[in-house]
């Protein structure tokens, strides 16, 4: 038995070697698992959820291989894992060579192909299609005819400690739920050590993952929320229907503000109106470069993750979950309660903080009107909770297929790619595709590129001035041809990454990149 537990490992990485209750829990029944047991973490944003992450990482690492031989930290969103990768950096320091023990994995990065590294960061997406014999850096050898080593990447997985973390967003969309659960249920009945971590997941959802884990012989083990060592903060939510302009200059000259809206059209629009009332603000959202959206991150926030008074940071909901970030004060448009509750966690995140959320009505809403007139009540009666939720929607044929994956030795990844051609996703209903700006084309590295939605480039067509492919010499830029833009527009084959990667075009490049506001389209 090694004697890094998990418990010394988290103490050792706590402040003052002090960790917080529901943290130390969780790393105690880790240090004493047994076969088919998951953990929900269940504690509120500010908390230090993902100290947890670092802390069963580092045991792994030093040498603790009794539970694991390593740990995958699967997350909805690449920012949460770019930001969660810079953690790791901090709290690795002496650890040489860093790169060796620790990769990030996703669309725009490749540092561990296969899952392989001690502590692995990956996304859903990514996880998914590894777990289910289609490991993406090998998708393109499969496409066009090929095998992949898809047992490698699916041994490193059942032989890892797997961390789900922010699982409510996971629960919002019918694919990525069922891809999760089939997940779930898969490591469940392998006895593959899971942890689930979570601020704000609706009852409903939490006892229909229950009853799924027990279907596969499991327990899950509910840690939290009923301690009381939680951050103590004041947070005042206040429903505005005043001038939103006026009350930015009012709450920015005092404190720091961030501003949250639900489209990148309406975050571009405050942006905007900011700048022109004589303003200095910031903009973030999801269609930006991995390095534009690291340096406008790394403008607003101080050592201590908070943002400096004055500074005005506008951003989408990419800013809700996972990003460490601390605001004095915020103007947000209204959203159903889980999300208004992920935005309220980045004010006065920390211990003895306080601050004001201003909620505005939206004119420009992608979220069910219903969902928002319940949150926008909740709002004017000053309480807002988690609400019992829907029941969860899964596509019963999808988990099917997945299940089938999973358990038939005999199927592989052509099996895997014909599902996913049906599908052009496991994980969402849509496609994301990589993008590279022309205008970074000179000076092109792993930073440079961004993943925009299909239904994004196909309204922004004219935008689109080619590909690029990746060939012996190196990158070379290629025509579009008329099957391109065919398949944009919805003709067959549907799924259009898919032809990409037939056509061994492993980008678009498009121009009009703003080095301010990003790609608007």
């Amino acid at each position: 038995m090694s004697s890094v537990t998990f418990v010394d490992s988290l103490r050792s990485l706590s402040p003052e070697g002090k960790p917080r209750d529901l943290l130390l829990r969780t790393a105690e029944i880790l240090d004493s698992w047994r076969p088919g047991q998951v953990v929900l973490l269940t504690a509120p944003t500010g908390y230090g959820k993902t100290t947890l992450s670092l802390s069963l990482a580092n045991a792994v690492i030093s040498g603790n291989r009794e539970l694991a031989e390593r740990v995958i930290h699967v997350l909805p969103l690449r920012s949460i894992g770019d930001d969660l990768f810079i953690k790791a950096e901090r709290a690795f320091r002496g650890l040489k060579p860093f790169r060796k023990y620790v990769g990030l994995q996703h669309m725009g990065r490749m540092d561990s192909p296969l899952l392989g590294r001690r502590f692995n960061i990956t996304t859903l997406d990514t996880f998914v299609l590894s777990f289910f014999k289609l490991p993406p850096y090998e998708l393109h050898k499969v496409v066009n005819k090929y095998d992949a080593h898809y047992e490698v990447s699916r041994g490193f997985i059942l032989s890892s400690l797997v961390v789900f973390d922010e699982v409510h967003l996971f629960l919002t969309e019918t694919k990525s739920a069922t891809a999760f659960v089939t997940s779930l249920e898969s490591l469940v009945e392998s006895n593959v050590p899971v942890v689930l971590s979570t601020a704000t997941l609706p009852v409903s959802h939490l006892e229909e993952l229950r009853k799924r884990v027990e279907a596969k012989g499991g327990e899950l083990l509910v840690v939290g929320p009923e301690a009381d060592d939680s951050p103590k903060r004041q947070v005042r939510v206040v429903p505005f229907t005043g001038d939103w302009l006026d009350k930015a200059k009012e709450l920015s000259k005092e404190k720091s503000l961030l501003i949250v809206t639900n489209t990148v059209k309406r975050a571009v629009e405050f942006f905007k109106d900011l700048k022109n009332s004589g303003l200095s603000p910031l903009l973030l959202h999801g269609r930006m470069t991995e390095r534009h959206r690291q340096n406008v991150l790394s403008r607003v926030l101080g050592e201590d993750r908070a943002m400096s008074p004055g500074t005005i940071l506008v951003a989408t909901q990419v800013i809700e979950a996972g990003v460490d970030i601390s605001a004095g004060s915020m103007i947000t448009e209204v959203s159903p309660v889980e999300s208004l509750l992920q935005r309220m966690g980045r004010v006065a995140r920390y211990e003895g903080e306080s601050g004001e959320v201003y909620v505005i009505r939206s004119s420009d809403n992608v979220y069910e009107g219903e969902k928002v007139d319940e949150a926008w009540k909740m709002v004017e009666n000053g309480k807002l909770e988690v609400p019992q939720g829907d029941v969860l929607k899964l596509n019963n044929s999808l988990h099917r297929a997945l299940w089938e994956l999973h358990r038939n030795v005999f199927t592989g990844s052509k099996t895997a790619l014909k599902l996913l051609e049906e599908e052009c996703s496991f994980t969402r209903s849509g496609e994301l595709i990589k993008v590279v700006p022309e205008e970074r084309l000179a000076s092109l590295d792993e930073g440079d590129y961004l993943a925009l939605e299909r239904g994004t480039l196909k309204r922004a067509k004219d935008k689109i001035v080619g590909g690029l492919r990746r060939g012996p010499e190196g990158v070379e830029r290629v025509q579009l041809s008329e099957d391109f833009y065919r398949i944009l527009e919805g003709g067959d084959p549907p799924c259009l990454s898919l032809w990409m990667m037939r056509n061994r075009i492993d980008s678009l490049v498009v121009k009009g990149y703003d080095e301010e506001v990003g790609f608007v389209g």
